[in-house]
């Protein structure tokens, strides 16, 4: 039983390589390069001026970024001032119409109460008025000074006599 289970790992061995055999390649001869060229040492005042050229650009770049965003959020925010304005413009529009339905509901509700016709059966039944005849009327025209002259004709002197 034991011979049965004996692998053959020779079958596992490679007698060469599965990738394909590589040719030999004619390598030119990389081109001469350049000799590299000394640059001379730059004096302290070079120096310095390099760094204030790059100080001052990075300080460009930074400014030119901050007024971006500057620009950016002040957009932001006029636009949310805006949605808001607009949202409170609909609300005032929404009540200014409710508020023009009850007007409307109100007049027409007072119309109704104050018809003549309702005035005059109010008057009659409920405090028992009636209509006035002409000889229960009188009136008085003073326009003409020292005389008064009644609706019925006659005129009196305003110093009593007839």
């Amino acid at each position: 039983m034991a011979a049965q289970s004996e692998y053959a790992f020779d079958m596992f061995e490679s007698h060469g390589s599965a990738a394909p055999a590589r040719r030999e390649e004619r390598r030119e001869p990389a081109p001469a390069q350049k000799p590299l060229r000394r640059v001379p040492k730059k004096s302290r005042k070079q120096v310095r001026l390099q760094r204030r050229i790059t100080a001052i650009r990075a300080l460009v770049i930074g400014l030119f970024a901050a007024a971006v965003l500057t620009m950016t959020c002040l957009q932001l925010s006029v636009g949310a001032k805006s949605y808001e304005l607009k949202r409170e413009i609909e609300q005032a529009e929404v009540t200014l119409q409710e508020k023009k339905s009850e007007n409307v509901r109100l007049n027409a509700a007072l119309n109704g109460i104050t018809t003549v016709d309702k005035i005059c059966t109010y008057a009659t039944d409920v405090l028992g008025m009636t209509k006035a005849e002409s000889y229960q009327v009188d009136c008085i025209d003073l326009s003409d000074g020292d005389v008064i002259l009644y609706a019925a004709g006659n005129s009196t002197q305003a110093d009593g006599e007839k």
